[in-house]
């Protein structure tokens, strides 16, 4: 208690100097704490670190500044510890410790929400049912990872072309960078991008305003400081890129992000290939198919063209076994063209028995009666079945 009434004596009057603790925030939030303690530490001891407030940098650079101003501050009290300013000191160092804390905690925070990210977009993934369907929701997919922006791209021919684009709240730049390279940049040993290709490896690119690899409509629509890419593996090439960044979290991506933005690509190759696999065995089932349709009139023609041509037995042999006779020696109208089979099948359509009854009778399948009726029809020139069987009866 009593060191805490004497820090609060001490920076009675600097409402920065404040030493209650409060909860962590977001990863931004803790940049902007971390900046301001730096801010502090340089009024107090004369020494200035950088990381201004619109300057972004990573969580190892703030990390880094942050030690070193607690050992200006140590330093500062070892040489005058009655010093007046001792108080302000301490509560300063409290200020730093905790800064440093917190910004570690925001961090592991926010790489645990990418990872989950990571693991809803899988689940999200394999839904989708077709690659122009991928192509469209994927940079919004890696919006929900942690970026702000993301670029979906296609590698085809040694070109580099621009497919769809998430801007956070933004869709006019979006469009905006789609259109830099929508008709295609050549994926030369210049572009930076040609390592992916050469390396099948995620890109992290620091200080890419400064970059003469990067390419100079990018940078100049984009105003990107940072960024990250991966190359979309499937079918053991690179079918396309995926960039990302995070300008206005006021931080640069760092190697974490170059791992999520991986792992993504990664996860859309292995989607590309299952669409692409599904694509070809919905065209395999449907060959299959057609030619399982194709089987009974096969095996018809076969069994039509196997059957008895001997001639046919008087018209007495036909009134012993069924209702109607077998065609005389009167107008036979091609009735002496068909198969002892074929006029089985015409005498019981004669009595008006359907394809399913006929089949019933004969032991055979419906599909074999349609071939056969479709054989009558052809051989006795007949438009339908109550002519053919007008003509048989004619016959008989």
């Amino acid at each position: 208690m009593e060191r805490s009434t004497s820090l609060q004596e001490g920076t009675r009057g600097d409402d920065r100097l404040s030493p209650a603790l409060r909860a962590v925030g977001g990863l931004r939030e803790e940049m902007d704490q971390a900046r301001a303690v730096l801010a502090l530490a340089g009024d107090l001891t004369g020494r200035h670190l950088g990381a201004e407030p619109l300057t972004p940098v990573t969580i190892d650079e703030f990390d880094a500044a942050l030690d070193a101003a607690q050992d200006m501050v140590a330093r500062r009290f070892q040489a005058a510890p009655h010093d007046e300013d001792t108080p302000r000191l301490l509560a300063l160092s409290h200020q730093i410790s905790h800064a440093r804390v917190n910004l570690r905690q925001a961090q592991l925070v926010r790489r645990s929400e990418a990872m989950a990210g990571v693991h809803r977009t899988l689940d999200a993934l394999r839904t989708v049912e077709s690659i122009s369907d991928l192509v469209r929701l994927a940079p919004t997919h890696v919006g929900k990872l942690g970026f702000h922006r993301c670029m979906v791209s296609r590698v085809h021919d040694a070109s580099w072309m621009a497919r769809t684009c998430y801007v956070r709240d933004d869709p006019q730049l979006a469009d905006a960078i789609v259109a830099v390279g929508r008709d295609g940049l050549r994926l030369d040993h210049q572009l930076i991008e040609s390592e992916m290709v050469r390396r099948r490896s995620a890109l992290l690119v620091r200080k890419a305003q400064s970059n003469e690899r990067v390419d100079p409509g990018f940078k100049r629509v984009t105003c990107t400081t940072s960024y990250v890419a991966a190359p979309i593996l499937a079918g053991g090439g690179v079918l396309g890129f995926v960039h990302a960044d995070t300008p206005v979290d006021g931080r640069e991506v760092e190697e974490f992000d170059r791992m999520v933005i991986s792992i993504f690509s990664e996860c859309i190759g292995y989607a590309v290939e299952r669409l692409h696999f599904q694509d070809r065995l919905r065209r395999i089932r449907r060959q299959v198919q057609a030619f399982s349709n194709s089987v009974p009139d096969m095996l018809d023609e076969m069994i039509a063209a196997n059957e008895d041509p001997r001639p046919l037995p008087p018209p007495t042999a036909y009134l012993r076994t069924g209702p109607h006779p077998a065609p005389s020696g009167r107008r036979r109208d091609g009735i002496d063209t068909l198969t002892r089979r074929e006029i089985e099948v015409l005498s019981h359509m004669a009595e008006g028995d359907t394809n399913a009854r006929i089949a019933n009778r004969l032991v055979v399948s419906e599909a074999t009666v349609k071939a056969h009726v479709k054989h009558i029809l052809r051989k006795l020139g007949a438009a339908n079945r109550a002519e053919a069987v007008s003509r048989y009866l004619r016959a008989v």
